[in-house]
């Protein structure tokens, strides 16, 4: 088995990280076919405000 030379990989791919990359492929297709936003509007740093008064 190769690890590509990551310790990270020696081992082995967990069960759990499996199944999140079986369930994420089929949703990602999904989405790149439906060719539109995820979101219907804001803009990049819209919610950054109301991060720092949450924070």
């Amino acid at each position: 088995m190769s690890t590509y030379d990551l310790p990270y990989l020696v081992d082995g791919v967990q069960l759990v990280v499996v199944g999140l990359g079986i369930d994420a492929v089929p949703e990602i297709i999904s989405l790149l076919r439906q060719d539109k936003a995820i979101a219907e509007g804001g803009t990049l740093g819209d919610g950054c405000g109301q991060g720092v008064r949450d924070w």
